[in-house]
């Protein structure tokens, strides 16, 4: 079920290889760091493994400051979920859909997320509003296309209701959205894109993405602020780079291209400074998904030497805890809430996919 979500499903289509595994030495130093970042996170820190009940498989995307968590589960098809601060699961469908997640959550609790309807050997894609009340509303540019894999999608939400999200057209172009409070859609692009994934806004209506010029492999940053003016750009040094995080400053985060291989940044409100960071030592690639309004980061890094994936949250201080809950194969975080608190997904020894929530513990 880890594929279900489309836009990761992107950037990691896009990514070039990685260079080849460095040796031993290096790859011990790596385990270690791990073992060690491992044992002082549980030692501080706490894990609550989320399963949607009757659910084959769980991940969980977004959480917010109260402790509501979005995710979905898988049973028979996929469907999204909402679960309470005290553990209680409600479920929900996109109208008609064969398949349904959730990605994000606001501070109110509503849900941005995506559906897809299957008819005649045909995907059509809709993004959805799900409101406090079960209440669920349909995400549809208007010009988004009618065909197979074509449509709308739905990724940021913010505390007002906006939301943002890209389309696809009856060109298999793709252009970014934002869906105002009112119903209101403004369809964008940066200069010479060709493919615009806005994936992330903030309280001020800031949104944050990458796009692709047409024919390029190569992908490059963007922020669009609520007059429409877009600045793309990508960290100093690097060739290429991928913002998918704005928090409520203006900070932002994503993974930038730097030789062979990817690494995280941080650009400060400012818009001028830049920090660069790995999630650990060795042959990795690492990939921040969110930041929250501290300037805490959370993803996961892929390491070359043994194949897995780890999650990460980065404090603003630029300390790095590793985040892989018992029993782990893969591990993947997903966002980072105002308090701190991560909501992720691993992989188990089974190959069976679980939600998570790690938060650290409360001083006595």
């Amino acid at each position: 079920m880890g594929g279900h979500d489309v836009i990761q499903e992107q950037r990691v289509c896009k990514r070039l290889p990685a260079r080849v595994a460095r040796g031993a030495e290096v790859t011990l130093c790596v385990a270690l760091a791990v073992v060690s970042s491992s044992a002082l996170a549980s030692a501080k820190s706490k894990y609550t493994i989320i399963d949607v009940p009757g659910a084959t498989e769980t991940s969980a995307a977004a959480l917010n400051a109260k402790g509501w968590i979005a995710g979905t589960f898988a049973s028979g098809n996929n469907h999204g979920f909402v679960r309470s601060p005290g553990g209680t699961f409600a479920t929900f469908d996109g109208p008609g859909a064969s398949n349904t997640s959730a990605g994000a959550i606001n501070a109110k609790g509503a849900i941005a997320g995506n559906y897809d309807i299957y008819t005649d050997n045909q995907h059509h894609a809709h993004g959805l509003l799900r409101t406090t009340d079960g209440t669920i509303t349909s995400i549809d540019a208007p010009d988004a296309g009618q065909g197979d894999e074509e449509g709308t999608l739905a990724y940021g939400i913010n505390s007002p209701g906006a939301i943002a999200g890209y389309y696809i057209d009856s060109n298999n172009l793709i252009h970014g959205y934002v869906r105002d409070t009112g119903g209101n859609y403004t369809e964008f692009d940066p200069p010479g894109s060709a493919y615009t994934y806005a994936v992330s806004i903030n309280n001020e209506d800031d949104i944050a993405g990458y796009y692709s010029p047409p024919g390029a492999q190569s992908q490059h940053s963007f922020v669009r602020t609520p007059d429409g003016t877009i600045a793309t750009f990508d960290p100093p040094g690097t060739t290429g780079s991928s913002a998918v995080s704005i928090n409520t400053k203006g900070a932002l985060t994503g993974s930038c291209l730097s030789g062979t291989n990817w690494h995280g940044y941080v650009r400060a409100a400012d818009g001028v400074t830049y920090t660069q960071f790995d999630a650990a030592t060795g042959n990795i690639n690492t990939y921040p998904q969110s930041i929250n309004a501290k300037g805490s980061v959370a993803g996961y890094y892929e390491d070359f030497s043994t194949g897995m994936l780890h999650g990460f949250v980065r404090a603003p201080n630029g300390k790095i805890t590793v985040l892989d809950p018992p029993g782990t194969v893969d591990t993947q975080a997903s966002a980072v809430n105002a308090r701190g608190a991560v909501a992720g997904y691993f992989i188990d020894g089974s190959g069976v996919e679980h939600g998570f929530v790690w938060s650290k513990k409360k001083k006595k």
